[in-house]
């Protein structure tokens, strides 16, 4: 089966097979220690399609590992207990097309598992569908401080808490 890893962000190592992914905390500092969970706490920390797979999952990131200067230490801290990774926000910067959201920045409330857009969204169809896809998960703003707040306060009010904003909600 093909698969991918990749640093995205600074602390993530995403893990990507068969449209599905997984991110694993990772140091970007020296020594680069790749995080993972435990072997009693990895079914409760990982998607289903990853349950019966640490063994192979586990040694091609050890492979990544010694290609790339990097080690594995197993730990429970930094999962949660049914999804894995936490949802992330994805920050869109403001688009000029007219339509009710043009001009505005975009905080975008995305699935553990969803992989980062990045230039996909030059393209409008691209675009359109994530905005539709993600409909009732989006803080929109003046600014991307704004659109974070934005977002936050229709988490806050949907009992959504558990969530990485990827440093993009001020303290």
């Amino acid at each position: 089966m093909t698969y991918e890893i990749n640093k995205r962000w600074k602390e993530d190592l995403v893990y990507t097979e068969a449209g599905h992914e997984f991110s694993f905390w990772y140091t970007w500092f020296t020594p680069h220690v790749i995080t993972v969970p435990s072997a009693a706490y990895w079914p409760r920390a990982t998607p289903e399609w990853m349950h019966d797979r640490r063994t192979e999952i586990l040694g091609r990131l050890q492979a990544w590992a010694d290609d790339n200067n990097a080690s594995l230490s197993e730990t429970d801290i930094g999962y949660t207990s049914t999804r894995g990774r936490r949802p992330w926000v994805f920050g869109l910067g403001p688009r000029r097309d007219g339509g009710p959201l043009s001009g505005k920045h975009l905080a975008i409330l995305m699935n553990s598992d969803e992989r980062s857009p990045g230039r996909s969204l030059s393209d409008y169809d691209e675009w359109a569908r994530l905005i539709h896809d993600h409909q009732g998960r989006i803080g929109s703003g003046i600014s991307p401080r704004d659109a974070a707040w934005d977002l936050k306060r229709q988490l806050d009010a949907d009992g959504i808490h558990d969530v990485d904003w990827k440093g993009s909600l001020p303290r």
